[in-house]
């Protein structure tokens, strides 16, 4: 079996010290230089959540799991929480993919709907199956735009203005 480059990130616990973070950071990227690591500390209470992504050469998963996991817990001198591995030619495939779905603002909508904004609001507020918004701006709600075009699909859309409700009615 031929080796495969793989990405693998480890996680692991670090204890809030005396040491400054940049002082660990440069410790643990210099025992792990050989890997070209990408290494990262959230500070903050007792404990620091630590990682290392680094690149290893291995036959197999495993292998690139056992290796990148004795590889840092010996840099960092803590033991692993946690552990994500990926062939490196998947891990830059997902690098390359955007990490936020393509949006849509209600203005958009209306024009694909033929309608007027204050419509759109209207069916975002009165209808169940609207899809969510997913974020609010100073000019509006934004939506997954594939969500709008899938809720589309389905809308049974009934033309003209609906009736007026009297109290027969009501």
């Amino acid at each position: 079996m031929t080796d495969q480059t793989w990405t693998v990130r480890v996680d692991w616990l670090d204890k809030a010290g005396p040491m400054p973070a940049e002082a660990k950071l440069d410790t643990w990227t210099s025992a792990l230089a050989d890997y070209s690591p990408a290494v990262s500390l959230e500070p903050g209470g007792a404990y620091e959540r630590a990682s290392a992504t680094i690149t290893v050469l291995a036959a197999t998963l495993r292998q690139a799991i056992q290796t990148a996991v004795w590889m840092v817990e010996g840099a960092a001198g803590r033991k692993a929480i946690g552990v994500e591995a990926l062939q490196t030619e998947e891990f830059d495939r997902r690098l390359n993919e955007p990490q936020i779905p393509p949006l849509i603002g209600q203005v958009e909508m209306a024009t694909r709907l033929g309608v007027s904004r204050q419509r759109v609001a209207q069916l975002a507020t009165e209808r169940q199956d609207f899809p969510p918004e997913v974020v609010r701006t100073a000019a509006g709600p934004l939506y997954v735009e594939a969500h709008f075009d899938a809720w589309v699909q389905g809308w049974q859309r009934r033309p003209g203005r609906p009736p007026k409700k009297t109290e027969e009615s009501a």
